[in-house]
């Protein structure tokens, strides 16, 4: 409960710094969205649709469109004119609500991220070692699936 606290808290102070008085309370949480956290992930997750997503991943690659906001990369390459490939250790990312749609691919270990979200979800973790743990809507964490597995957050795409 604690976490979540903090995960809430995190969200709020962030919206409030980068977003007008008025409207910073309005910015962390979309209409019809989720609440989702990701802990200590192995392997792939794909994240897209709206809403205010924070997170971390200690190494590996994050794949994003223009409206997120990337640092730590070691390598950076456009993709496709929306996309962007960021590569290296400790990469941080942040989209708010204020962004409109917005699309994330996060690979490699120590994917950690959480945030309120209307969309779509696929996890899919390495096949051999830890694969990290996931919540959706829920005080219970679950591991990471090894196959692939798509989860609907919130309203839906």
């Amino acid at each position: 409960m604690r976490r979540r606290l903090f995960l809430i808290c995190i969200v709020a102070v962030a919206c409030g710094v980068s977003a007008p008085t008025s409207s910073a309370f309005s910015l962390y949480r979309t209409q019809g969205s989720a609440e989702i956290e990701l802990r200590a992930g192995a392997g792939v997750a794909k994240i897209r649709f709206r809403g205010t997503f924070i997170g971390y991943v200690a190494r590996g690659r994050i794949v994003a469109t223009n409206n997120v906001t990337v640092t730590g990369s070691e390598a950076r390459r456009r993709v496709s004119p929306t996309l962007v490939a960021y590569r290296g250790t400790e990469l941080r990312f942040k989209v708010f609500n204020s962004a409109g749609r917005w699309r994330l691919q996060l690979s490699g270990r120590g994917i950690s991220a959480g945030g309120f979200v209307r969309g779509c979800m696929t996890l899919n973790a390495f096949d051999v070692g830890p694969t990290g743990w996931y919540r959706i809507q829920s005080a219970d964490f679950k591991r990471w699936p090894r196959q692939v597995t798509t989860y609907k957050l919130g309203l839906g795409c």
